[in-house]
């Protein structure tokens, strides 16, 4: 059971460090092998605009933006287990802008830095 509760613990800053690095080609990304469902914001540097979105493959889709317009940078994802709890969170974040802007507060130096 012990193994089973580490791989929900997706939150740390090393996961997060490693998987921000991959989507910011500054180094590979760790490989998680559980199908994961992630919901993330990226930001252009040229403005304040957050993009929300939704994926199995926060990796490839960070590239795919990033093809289409480069700029963006990964400035936040949250990581589920449940492709239905993804599916809410990220139509909350989209559809809410109470939620987007609780999430904006509480990642405001991040978005400084980007």
């Amino acid at each position: 059971m012990r193994g089973k509760a580490a791989r929900r613990v997706i939150h740390s800053p090393i996961v997060a460090r490693e998987v921000l690095s991959g989507c910011n080609n500054e180094g590979p990304a760790l490989s998680i092998k559980n199908m994961m469902y992630y919901v993330y914001a990226l930001k252009h540097p040229k403005n304040s605009f957050l993009y929300v979105g939704y994926t199995d493959n926060l990796e490839r889709r960070c590239q795919q933006h990033r093809h289409d317009e480069p700029g963006w940078k990964l400035a936040y994802f949250e990581a589920y287990i449940s492709e239905k709890d993804a599916r809410i969170r990220e139509r909350k974040l989209k559809h809410n802008g109470s939620t987007l802007g609780h999430l904006r507060k509480r990642i405001e130096n991040t978005l400084k830095e980007l």
